[in-house]
């Protein structure tokens, strides 16, 4: 499943950055496949009101996707 943490840290509206893994393939959230990479993404979440902005656009998307009401949707469709 999806790592629940993340979906946490959206909700609260925390900058996030994840790992470049399978998990999060299709998802508008921030991917990272280094330490460098990492810390310039951090640095520029820290520095940048844009990036910050961008970052919680990208998190509120999926966030509706992964909503209670949309999954029952999906469902509804799969099901229907």
């Amino acid at each position: 499943g999806f790592p629940l943490s993340v979906l946490d840290a959206l909700a609260l509206g925390t900058p996030t950055l994840v790992r470049d893994i399978p998990a999060f393939e299709g998802t508008p959230l921030w991917a990272v496949d280094s330490p460098a990479v990492a810390a310039d993404r951090a640095l520029a979440l820290l520095t940048s009101r844009e990036q910050r902005e961008a970052n919680r656009r990208a998190g509120a998307q999926l966030l509706t996707t992964m909503s209670p009401d949309a999954q029952q949707a999906a469902l509804a469709q799969l099901y229907g």
